[in-house]
């Protein structure tokens, strides 16, 4: 599986179908693409899933989804 396709799966889980994207916006705030997107970006982007998560939905999930993320740079 790759990193995108885990992002996405690990997104589902908590936010649904709206999952892919909420993805997509993240890396639009990035500049970056889903292909171009590595591990060592994942801080960012959790940054960027807090910020957006928190602002729709509330801070316990935004919480959650921001660990999970930097969960998979292992």
């Amino acid at each position: 599986m790759s990193l995108e396709q885990e992002i996405v799966a690990l997104l589902s889980k908590e936010i649904g179908p709206s999952a892919p994207s909420f993805f997509r916006t993240c890396l639009k705030n990035m500049k970056k693409e889903p292909a171009a997107l590595t591990k060592a970006d994942l801080d960012e982007l959790s940054k960027w899933a807090f910020i957006g998560i928190k602002l729709t939905i509330d801070e316990k999930t935004a919480e959650r989804i921001k660990t999970a993320l930097l969960a998979l740079k292992k």
